[in-house]
């Protein structure tokens, strides 16, 4: 009878350690010249950023936003996220998406000067080819403080 108690408790205790998952920031293993603007400190996220870019630059962008788009679920908060979804709007032409997104970016990332002015960057290009070049100019300027 007491062996049957200590096998269910010992089978509760572990099934219930494995029902749980806690995302923790991992120490990243990239050194700091190869990490990008959107490092969010949560490894998974960080990856789904590099792939999403990684498909942008090869032309995917339907795969490329559905990647940064899942990241921006498991971590509404990151900005790096937000800047590298309106990169891929900006690539599909949809500047009113593009601009919007560098703005949450810019909201989000007020402790990453290097974020901040990729996101500056992308609303200079993105004002750039709605053809207004004053508030391009203006963006790049705030862009070349940073």
């Amino acid at each position: 009878m007491m062996l049957k108690h200590v096998v269910t408790l010992i089978t509760i205790l572990f099934v219930s350690g494995c029902s749980s998952l806690v995302l923790q920031p991992q120490p990243s293993s990239v050194n700091s010249q190869q990490a990008t603007a959107g490092s969010t400190g949560v490894s998974a996220v960080d990856k789904l950023i590099a792939k999403g870019d990684v498909q942008r630059r090869q032309g995917d962008y339907r795969n490329a936003a559905a990647t940064l788009e899942r990241a921006l679920r498991l971590s509404p908060q990151s900005g790096g996220a937000y800047l590298a979804l309106s990169r891929v709007r900006l690539d599909q032409k949809s500047y009113g998406e593009a601009l919007q997104l560098a703005e949450k970016s810019l909201s989000l990332s007020a402790d990453s000067k290097r974020a901040q002015k990729e996101a500056w960057l992308v609303i200079s290009e993105v004002k750039k080819r709605r053809g207004d070049i004053n508030g391009s100019l203006e963006a790049a300027k705030k862009a070349r403080r940073l």
